[in-house]
Order: structure tokens, then C-alpha cells, then sequence
């Protein structure tokens, strides 16, 4: 699905396989460079340009994703502790919101309806809008879904999402962090942890655990606001935090 999705928003926004293919290649050198700094990633060693080009080492998948556009499903597990009393980092919303789980009576697969009234209801309640999101951790899972995702839940532009997660700056021109984790891409993607991870990055990231130090460094006192987003299937259910 995420595959026919990628065709559909290369055919709707006129990007041709060789753009296609640069995009998802700086997505992999971003992805892993950052992983190599996490010891929680499992995908640490950079690749080529040549490796991620030689169909022995990168096969195809579901065309025209391949190997390196698709994340590892291993197993893992995520926990966060929250309590009661106030502290540095507080969680504003956590809000779900489902599809039709029937792929092929959905009107598009470049945007997920679930992703839309999510956010929508994410930033109602914690009193923000996708302009003041400084930093994110978007589902990316296949390189194509953080495009969509960005421009759901309205932090890039429609058809602008395959350069925000590269350019890393929103609608305004504004400077965001995006999947400084090495996102699902380097951490891999165990079904059921991977929400709750993403969570618990984000609070590292604003708390300055040391690979984000040292990659965000003097940003790191304006990172206000983080945003993650989550999904089941292909938008069958969303979460945004």
C-alpha cells in the first residue's frame, strides 16, 4: 500500500523516479547518520550512494520501494513513566482517530483522513498550532509516509512533504527537527513499542541526552513543542501526541 501511495504522490506532484530516488537516498544518509549517534538504533553504518543503487544490496520490494525504503520490524519495547506532579517536560494531548480500514474505497492514499482529525484534535486540546511544533518524530516506516504525514497534519505543504523531511523547515520557513532519532528507518519498527519510543525520544531530544547535544546544540534551549505520529496499517488508525 505504501508503495501505490508513493506512485500516486510522484504522479500527483510531478516527481520523476530519479528525484524519487535522490530524495529517498538523503533520507537514508540523514536516518542512519543520526542512528549511528543513538545506541538505541539498530541500524547504525551509514550507506553509499553506490550501495543504496546496486539492486544486489538494495532489491526492490513493492516498486518502487526497496530495501533501504522500508524499515526493519524486530521486536522491541517502549515504556514511559508518567506522573502526576508538574516537571520540565509536560504531555499536552494524546489523540486517536480511525479510516476505513478498506484500502480501495478510500478517495486517495496521499493523505490519511485518521492523520488529519488526529492532529486536528492533538493541537485543539494542547492549545498549539503546527507553526509552534519545533521538533517531531513522524512515522516513517516507508520513506513516503513522513511526506504524508507533514503535510496531514499541517506542518508542510501539500506536495512539499518529500522536501520538508529533508529541508527540515515548515510553512513559515521555520526551522524543525525531524526523526532525530534516526527514526524507524534506524531504530526499526517493533509493532505495538514504537509509538511509546518515539515519545520518549522526544523528551530526550528536549532534554538534551547527549547525541542531541551534540547535533542540536545551542537550539536545544528553544525546542519548546514536539509532536509525534504513530499509525496502524496504512492510516487505519492514527496517533498524535
Amino acid at each position: 500500500v505504501a508503495a501505490l501511495a508513493s506512485h500516486e504522490y510522484m504522479e500527483s506532484y510531478k516527481i520523476s523516479e530519479k528525484e524519487f530516488r535522490k530524495i529517498c537516498y538523503e533520507m537514508s544518509e540523514k536516518s542512519l547518520g543520526y542512528g549511528a549517534l543513538n545506541e538505541f538504533a539498530y541500524f547504525r553504518q551509514p550507506i553509499s550512494w553506490e550501495e543504496y543503487r546496486n539492486p544486489e544490496i538494495n532489491r526492490i520490494i513493492a516498486k518502487p520501494l526497496t530495501k533501504f525504503d522500508c524499515s526493519g520490524s524486530y521486536n522491541g519495547a517502549g515504556a514511559a513513566y508518567l506522573i502526576p506532579q508538574e516537571t520540565d517536560v509536560k504531555l499536552a494531548s494524546v489523540k486517536s482517530a480511525f479510516d476505513n480500514i478498506k484500502i480501495a474505497e478510500r478517495r486517495t492514499l496521499i493523505s490519511m483522513e485518521s492523520a488529519v482529525i488526529a492532529g486536528r484534535k492533538a493541537y485543539e486540546e494542547a492549545g498549539l498550532n503546527p507553526e509552534e511544533i519545533d521538533l517531531c518524530e513522524l512515522h516513517d516506516a516507508f520513506k513516503s509516509v513522513p511526506w504524508i504525514a507533514a503535510e496531514d497534519l499541517g506542518i508542510a505543504e501539500r506536495g512539499q512533504g518529500h522536501r520538508f523531511v529533508i529541508q527540515e523547515t515548515n510553512k513559515k520557513n521555520k526551522k524543525i527537527y525531524v526523526n532525530r532519532s534516526g527514526g524507524f528507518l534506524a531504530r526499526t519498527h517493533p509493532l505495538g513499542a514504537s509509538g511509546g519510543a518515539q515519545m520518549v525520544e522526544l523528551v530526550w531530544q528536549m532534554r538534551g541526552h547527549v547525541q542531541y547535544r551534540e547535533m542540536v546544540g545551542e537550539d536545544l534551549k528553544n525546542l519548546n513543542f514536539g509532536l509525534w505520529f504513530n499509525m496502524s496499517g496504512y492510516g487505519n488508525t492514527s496517533i498524535v501526541g
